[in-house]
């Protein structure tokens, strides 16, 4: 029943009672099938997709969803960067909410927005001016959070220093 009940929120496009209805489908028995099967679903739906050499593709979007990016290569000192997203094939777009740059646990730099990457805007960049270097042994990556969109999108995230 409680599965039946995720599945009706799903098709009503009632995201967060869809969370909460797997999430006691879960709690039921996490160790039946069913409940192996919400975790894996609510695992897809809400933890971050790392994105291979800053490819994203349809696989990868979620709505919302988070894209880690690996900015070791290029952020390793202060100064001006460039984080940006080339939509590369596909009908749809993606909306954009929020590019940090982030070293660790630590937040580099950020910023909010709502722009949207797609067909009729194949490019959207921000710069960011960093103070610091990260720290020795951090993980830099870009983090980008992902709003809206569809499914049929694929393109490019990716970091320059100015």
């Amino acid at each position: 029943v409680r599965a039946a009940k995720a599945a009706f929120y799903r098709e009503q496009n009632k995201t967060p009672e869809m969370l909460a209805a797997l999430r006691e489908v879960v709690a039921a028995d996490p160790a039946h099938g069913i409940g192996k099967g919400a975790q894996g679903y609510l695992d897809f739906l809400e933890k971050p997709v790392v994105l291979p050499n800053g490819w994203w593709s349809h696989a990868c979007c979620r709505i919302p969803g988070v894209w880690l990016v690996d900015a070791a290569g290029v952020v390793k000192t202060p100064g001006r960067y460039e984080v940006a997203m080339e939509h590369t094939a596909g009908y749809d777009w993606q909306r954009i909410s929020e590019v940090a740059l982030v070293a660790g646990d630590k937040v580099l730099a950020t910023k909010k927005t709502n722009e949207r990457v797609g067909p009729g805007n194949k490019r959207i960049a921000w710069e960011f001016d960093l103070a610091e270097t990260p720290p020795p042994g951090a993980t830099v990556r870009i983090n980008v959070f992902s709003e809206g969109g569809h499914r049929v999108s694929e393109g490019l995230v990716t970091v320059k220093k100015l």
